[in-house]
């Protein structure tokens, strides 16, 4: 599933690339340690990609999640 994202958002960031850059900044300031951690926010993505299940979505935040050890194991 990580490649086939790999694909698909290098595509999408070609055909349209100043809308990926505002896309991949507001995502980065949307999960960075504010007044809640980096940690809890994705933790917070991860289960709110499960109430509409989307595959890319639940694998992306779930791998972001683990490698801020948000889910109890280093990834």
């Amino acid at each position: 599933m990580i490649e086939e994202l790999k694909v698909s958002t290098r595509s999408l960031a070609q055909a349209a690339p100043a809308t990926w850059t505002a896309f991949a900044d507001l995502h980065r300031g949307a999960v960075a340690d504010g007044a809640l951690s980096g940690k809890v926010k994705e933790l917070m993505t991860l289960a709110t990609a499960t109430v509409k299940p989307r595959d890319g979505c639940i694998t992306y935040h779930g791998k972001a999640a683990a490698r801020r050890e948000a889910l109890g194991w280093p990834c």
